[in-house]
């Protein structure tokens, strides 16, 4: 009898004993997160915004850094391969164009090759470029694919974030014809000379082949319209490109007039001119003054006005899943930049469409718009809204962009580490990336230097 007493006061004993270390628990943690909020709130986030929490704190960190990218391990490949996984659209699917966007894509091929590694190339899920849906490759829409596969196939894979604009010696989005570092986007640009063409021209034979699709429709236009004659090229770039001059003008469409005169008649018979440009007003401005049969351009999405503030790229559509829009407004970007570098002079203002004209042809003879007389009713917009203002208002929403691109895109990442909100800085790519005892990183430094 006593011994069975003694179990049953032992089986009391124990629930009570379990109740009191919970209850002390309880009042430990409550005690801990009333001095500790910030530790409360931090328990109760989801995965994402965890994620996204430390994606924010390494992109501050690295801002006076080079890049800022991701890792992955495929651990049933061959040791030491490696692959630079080039998905821009990941932090920047905002309010780039094709052109710029482009650019921003040969950025990242020139970082991997500068660590040493080959690139493979995903356009997924970046506005008015690509399907909205981000299992789509868009870059292979446009063009051949880049090592096509090759993420699965090798051990280490690397996945650049966030490249800064500090070194204009590697990057070349945003060189400038013309000095344009007085303007806060531009203040690091590099001069667009023809030894900089010819680079980038290399770096665009081995990567960026337009595919049969491109060529061909590029190829028709060109053997309808444009062969066999002297071409004047003239890209006209309106809408909201003052705010990327130093002038904070546009200028006036009679000095694009005046210019192509004075080109064309330097040109030898039969001639024709070839214009681009984002708005309706200046084709229709050129077309009244030469002549239909001298002014051939292609059939586009244009705003109406050369001074509209919304340019073509961040027009708002309906999806349409039998041609989408995407595909369609990056094409007719696509063809004009290739008809463009046909031409055998070229007039134009600083643009990304001007600069890659200018890159897939570094021969053609370039010659850039000067105009000391502006626009009077560019000037009047500008008042409206001041360069302070612009710039301000740019700070402000840059890593709301940045943060809103990753959340959105950061879970089809071919880097693994994405998800788990784990980062490098260019050093620790570097270490990850080694074969050898020296670093990738020094590989990219004495890149540098080359270009220096």
């Amino acid at each position: 009898m006593s011994l069975r007493r003694a179990l049953s006061s032992q089986r009391r004993i124990i629930p009570i004993k379990f109740c009191l270390v919970t209850l002390t628990l309880l009042v430990l943690l409550r005690l801990y997160f009333k001095f500790q909020p910030h530790m409360a709130e931090k328990a109760l986030r989801t995965a994402p915004e965890r994620v996204a929490d430390e994606f924010r704190i390494a992109l501050l960190k690295q801002q006076n850094h080079l890049f800022l990218a991701t890792t992955g391990k495929n651990y049933n490949s061959t040791a030491g391969s490696k692959v630079c996984v080039v998905d821009p659209a990941i932090t920047d699917c905002q309010n780039m164009g094709f052109a710029a966007f482009l650019l921003y894509t040969l950025d990242h091929i020139l970082l991997c090759r500068a660590l040493g590694i080959s690139p493979t190339v995903f356009w997924r899920a970046c506005n008015s470029v690509c399907s909205r849906d981000p299992r789509v490759n868009s870059w292979e829409w446009y063009f051949e694919p880049v090592n096509r596969g090759l993420k699965s196939k090798v051990e280490k894979v690397l996945c650049p974030l966030q490249l800064t604009s500090d070194n204009g010696e590697l990057f070349i989005l945003g060189h400038s014809f013309e000095n344009r570092t007085d303007v806060e986007e531009f203040k690091n640009s590099k001069i667009i000379t023809t030894q900089e063409r010819l680079r980038v021209n290399r770096l665009i034979h081995q990567f960026v082949q337009p595919n049969y699709r491109i060529k061909k429709k590029v190829e028709l236009f060109y053997q309808q319209y444009l062969a066999e004659f002297t071409v004047l090229g003239v890209h006209v770039r309106g809408t909201d490109h003052w705010m990327e001059t130093s002038e904070k003008r546009l200028p006036s469409l009679m000095s694009w007039i005046k210019k192509a005169q004075s080109i064309l008649e330097t040109l030898p018979r039969p001639r024709k001119i070839f214009i681009a440009s984002d708005n309706h007003e200046v084709i229709i401005k050129f077309v009244n003054v030469f002549g239909k049969e001298m002014v051939i351009f292609t059939d586009a999405v244009r705003a109406k006005r050369y001074h509209d503030q919304i340019p073509p790229h961040v027009f708002t559509f309906e999806p349409n899943a039998a041609d989408p829009y995407e595909q369609e407004i990056g094409t007719q970007v696509l063809m004009d930049i290739l008809l463009l570098a046909k031409s055998d002079q070229f007039l134009h203002t600083e643009s990304s469409v001007a600069s890659l004209a200018s890159y897939f042809n570094p021969y053609m003879t370039s010659h850039f718009l000067q105009d000391e007389k502006t626009d009077k009713e560019s000037g009047r917009i500008h008042e409206r809204r001041s360069v302070e203002e612009t710039e301000q208002a740019e700070n402000l929403e840059y890593l709301d962009e940045i943060l809103g691109c990753f959340q959105k895109n950061y879970l089809g990442s071919a880097c693994s580490n994405t998800a788990k909100g784990i980062f490098v800085n260019l050093e620790q790519a570097g270490m990850f990336l080694r074969t050898q005892p020296e670093f990738a990183v020094t590989k990219l430094e004495g890149q540098l230097s080359e270009n220096r």
